[in-house]
């Protein structure tokens, strides 16, 4: 009977053990909206690709790319690829939570039509105060819109780093945007297209 007893008490230690391990790291379970199925925003982000994310985490990374950041109408994550040794960004879910809202804003005022905009940005930091000095697109990889192209570069600049060996062991590296706009269901294609001409009268005024 006392043999049994410690048998049970052993399974459920390590059960509960288990149990913490992974919720402690809490990166295997995204939250997801129950209509759409789409991952949505939460505070407890993973710092890694994790099980469950979009596909586009889980690509091969280009040279240099060590950080993406996927945006789409409820959710802002940041994932980092490689270099996990050297660098890591330090979480942020007030203004994560805060760029989330500022995307989502203007995800609506243009979503009268499908738009995926992309754009690699070039960051080096300083090496006396380990702040970013100098920001700037890849050759080739800027945003088809200029707007996008500012969004990117003034979320990535509130960027904070830290360096797991104690010093800067890497200054320069990329982070590679992109941001999903849907079109707005049930709107027809002549509402839609009133909708652009609005928007496009709104940024030349």
């Amino acid at each position: 009977m006392f043999v049994r007893a410690n048998q049970f008490c052993i399974h459920a230690i390590l059960l509960t053990a288990l149990f913490f391990a992974v919720g402690c790291n809490g990166q295997s379970v995204l939250e997801t909206d129950p209509e759409t199925g789409e991952p949505v925003y939460t505070a407890d982000q993973p710092l890694d690709p994790v099980a469950g994310d979009d596909d586009w985490f889980h690509a091969d990374s280009e040279f240099g790319e060590t950080f993406r950041v996927l945006i789409t109408r409820n959710n802002y994550s940041v994932r980092q690829l490689k270099n996990q040794e050297l660098i890591r960004r330090e979480p942020d879910p007030v203004g994560d939570r805060e760029q989330m809202e500022f995307f989502r804003e203007k995800h609506d005022e243009i979503d009268f039509k499908d738009w995926l905009l992309e754009g690699t940005i070039r960051l080096r930091l300083n090496p006396l105060n380990q702040q970013i000095e100098h920001i700037s697109y890849v050759a080739g990889e800027t945003p088809r819109t200029w707007q996008a192209s500012k969004y990117f570069q003034d979320d990535v600049s509130r960027f904070q780093y830290s360096f797991p060996s104690g010093h800067m062991a890497i200054r320069e590296f990329r982070v590679r945007y992109q941001w999903r706009i849907t079109r707005r269901p049930g709107l027809s294609d002549d509402e839609n297209k009133q909708r652009a001409i609005e928007y496009l009268r709104s940024q030349t005024q």
